[in-house]
């Protein structure tokens, strides 16, 4: 029995030392976190001693071993502690929290070194030989409790924190945190047999029980690649990205996601194994296509029933020899640079004060009328309206008054007319209109509404009612052999000064 212990627990600390410098070499070409080599070779160095010990013929030389054994476990514990922090995605302990963690452990190290001068941890220490080893049978003193209600409590927080990903975590995060998991559970299990006195002949197998939760975290470090998907990068840049991130697979079957795309889409949090993209095309129309075209805008109605603007991206996830598996589809919020841009479009074509197309956006939207009204062969009108007596209101009231007029008229002339015709502010107090499907009467008409509803209107200017009126002139022609534009309007203009004299004598009318 004793040669298969030996032999047993000596393998056990090879295996930590080949782990920890595999681990080692690939945190440090990664430049990532020390914790997990730590953890290997702080086992390893409790191994060591601890076959020592079984071979040790006396007391004493039982005991001189405690403290490297004392020092091997608390490396480990301490390194379990913050390897799943590490994995949480936390930032880098600060100096503060490793002092913290480390004050109970470093007392533990001294009074492992020094347990022949006190009984803080074993009291009344004798030893027995059971067939060929030494075995250490003690009373416990009460540092004994407090360094296993460590050992336990990061055990459970490790079991616990890992449990919590298993539980709520995506696919892949799932995969690591259970074999990170099944890693934790073996040293737990054993211990429980130990303390238990169940054992054979009372040895502690703690070393054999690490050598076999090293295999399940190798087999995570180098088959699941853990720190390759490393839990911080994923966590900080995917997990709270600001950009909402789908994982799409062969089939089409949303296989993972991040917080933004959980609130974003609350179906994925409600059926996250089973639900498909088509279904969530289903929910959200608006994503339809969106895999077929990089760049393409969808309007979506958050939860808090604001309307937001999403520009997704494609990109392809391959596995091995380069075969695609899947997408991975980013949806970038751009709200605000499409707003920012129908600002831009509106200051480009709409005028500052009236809030109607301003006189370059005017022609151009009217040549496209013209062109399509030649092409289709309809008749389509256009009008021109002048302000009278606008230098009058200007000079009485000042030019606040003026500018108000103005903006109730073209108010007025877009209410009163239908969506599809085209208003246009083109000189200080001159607009333009365009009148698709419509002929001379039609135009002739509508010029006439617009006359109308302007000479009926007033407004206050402090103590005094200012009422507005206007000159309007039309001209309608059937299509497809239309005149120029430039002509149209010049005819319209001159239509519009033979109407100043009728009009300034409807002004005076109503004055009187």
């Amino acid at each position: 029995m004793k040669s298969i212990v030996i032999a047993t627990i000596i393998v056990s600390v090879i295996m930590s030392l080949v782990f920890g410098a595999f681990a080692f070499l690939r945190v440090r070409l990664k430049g990532r976190f020390y914790a997990l080599p730590s953890m290997f070779i702080g086992q390893a160095l409790y191994a060591t001693f601890y076959a020592i010990e079984l071979t040790r013929p006396d007391v004493a030389g039982v005991l001189g071993c405690l403290g490297f054994e004392y020092l091997g476990i608390q490396i480990l514990i301490l390194a379990l502690f913050f390897m799943v922090r590490d994995f949480k995605g936390k930032e880098t302990a600060s100096p503060w929290l490793f002092i913290g963690a480390a004050v109970i452990p470093v007392v533990t190290v001294i009074l492992g070194f020094t347990v022949e001068s006190h009984e803080l941890l074993y009291i009344a220490p004798y030893v027995r030989r059971v067939q060929g080893l030494t075995v250490i049978d003690f009373d416990k003193g009460p540092w004994y409790w407090v360094n296993v209600l460590v050992v336990y409590g990061i055990y459970c927080y490790s079991v616990v924190e890992f449990g919590r990903i298993v539980r709520n975590g995506n696919s892949g995060r799932r995969t690591q945190a259970m074999v990170m998991l099944a890693g934790c559970f073996i040293p737990i299990i054993e211990s429980f047999i130990y303390l238990a006195g169940l054992t054979p002949a009372g040895i502690d197998l703690s070393p054999v029980a690490f050598a076999l939760g090293s295999v399940f975290f190798y087999t995570g470090f180098f088959k699941y690649r853990l720190f390759d998907m490393h839990p911080i990068a994923r966590d900080a840049v995917f997990e709270h990205m600001h950009d909402a991130a789908l994982v799409i697979d062969g089939e089409g079957a949303i296989v993972d996601f991040n917080k933004t795309a959980r609130i974003l889409f609350p179906p994925l949090a409600d059926d996250r194994s089973s639900i498909t993209f088509s279904d969530l095309c289903g929910a959200y129309p608006a994503l339809r296509g969106v895999l077929d075209k990089d760049g393409s805008i969808a309007s979506l109605m958050m939860p808090d029933g604001q309307e937001r603007c999403f520009e997704a991206q494609r990109s392809r996830v391959s596995g091995k020899g380069g075969r695609a598996v899947g997408s991975l589809l980013l949806l970038y919020d751009v709200t605000d640079r499409e707003l920012l841009q129908e600002r831009l479009r509106d200051q480009a074509s709409l005028d500052d004060l009236t809030r109607v197309a301003n006189r370059r956006k005017f022609y151009e939207l009217a040549e496209i009328e013209l062109e399509r009204a030649r092409r289709y062969g309809h008749p389509i009108g256009f009008a021109v309206m002048d302000m009278n007596g606008f230098k009058s209101i200007n000079d009485l009231y000042g030019h606040k008054a003026g500018d108000d007029a103005l903006r109730l008229a073209a108010k007025l002339c877009v209410d009163a007319l239908r969506s599809c015709d085209i208003v246009g502010r083109i000189g200080g107090d001159e607009f333009a209109f365009v009148f698709p499907e419509c002929d001379e009467t039609d135009a002739a008409t509508a010029a006439s509404k617009i006359r109308f509803v302007v000479g009926q209107a007033t407004f206050s200017n402090q103590s005094a009612i200012v009422r507005l009126s206007a000159a309007v002139g039309s001209v309608g022609s059937i299509g497809p052999a239309h005149p120029d534009l430039e002509e149209l309007l010049a005819l319209a203009d001159r239509r519009m000064y033979a109407d100043k004299p009728r009009s300034k004598a409807d002004k005076a009318a109503a004055r009187a």
